[in-house]
């Protein structure tokens, strides 16, 4: 075999990763889960030949997939589906790290991230209108309704943060830290430790973001609490409400500092 068990196992970690990615890693649920079950698969991949961009696209399928199930009422399909998605997203950045990745394989693989973003939500809250679930204050169509925002303040937050991620790049004067003058700005206003508890890896990754949505939505469904389902939708639009507010405050205030860094070196 041209890879070992144990070859896979010491490199199949991000070597610098970022205190986030490890504390997501240990204490994120459905990361260790999918961490915990990715090895034999990896290993089995790397040694029959398969690239990291094939399981990366495979994973593509199995969204559709799950997607395709919900809309036709088989909940259990959907869910499995749904989880092989959630494992082979582990597995193709495993596989990418034991080997040479390819410059677009990050590129790529954010592609199935949108497409979770973008269907599973709408998915999971028409599998609930056409069972007719309601709860106190939202009728069938208002879950629905839920639901499909859900899936756009995804699609909004990310849009809005490859848009600024870019602006960050564009920028070629590293003589100023501007991170550190829009934090600086946020300082006086008292609002980091609040946006830093809000944001939080293990508050966001255990319920807010794909891991933690496919592990509830998983559980609620196989458990049958449609009810407690259609609750966590309303959750999650509230707090992905907030989300995009504090990435529109962020922006702004970054985009502040550049405009206050820029007029004092026009000063100077």
């Amino acid at each position: 075999m041209k890879y070992s068990y144990r070859y896979i196992i010491e490199n199949r970690r991000p070597q610098n990763a970022n205190w986030a990615r490890k504390i997501g890693d240990k204490y994120v649920l459905m990361t260790v889960i999918s961490k915990a079950l990715s090895p034999v698969p990896v290993y089995v991949f790397l040694n029959i030949g398969l690239h990291p961009d094939t399981i990366t696209l495979a994973s593509f399928f199995f969204v559709i997939l799950s997607f395709i199930f919900f809309i036709g009422g088989n909940a259990l399909l959907a869910v499995l589906a749904m989880l092989i998605f959630a494992l082979l997203d582990s597995v193709d950045g495993d596989m990418a790290r034991c080997t040479r990745p390819t410059k677009y394989g990050g590129i790529l693989d954010s592609f199935g991230a949108d497409l979770f973003y973008a269907l599973m939500p709408l998915g999971v809250g028409y599998y609930l209108f056409s069972k007719d679930v309601a709860v106190i204050g939202f009728s069938p169509v208002c879950i629905l309704l839920v639901s499909a925002l859900v899936s756009l303040s995804f699609i909004l937050y990310r849009l809005i943060n490859t848009k600024v991620l870019k602006f960050r790049q564009s920028l070629n004067d590293d003589s100023v830290n501007h991170s550190a003058v829009a934090k600086d700005s946020l300082n006086a206003k008292g609002l980091v430790r609040l946006l830093e508890w809000y944001r939080h890896v293990l508050l966001r990754g255990n319920f807010f973001s794909e891991p933690g949505l496919i592990f509830w939505f998983a559980v609620l469904l196989l458990l049958n609490a449609d009810s407690i389902l259609a609750w966590y939708l309303v959750a999650v639009l509230l707090y992905n409400l907030g989300y995009l507010l504090t990435n529109f405050v962020g922006a702004y205030v970054f985009f502040k500092s550049i405009d206050k860094v820029d007029k004092s070196n026009r000063i100077i």
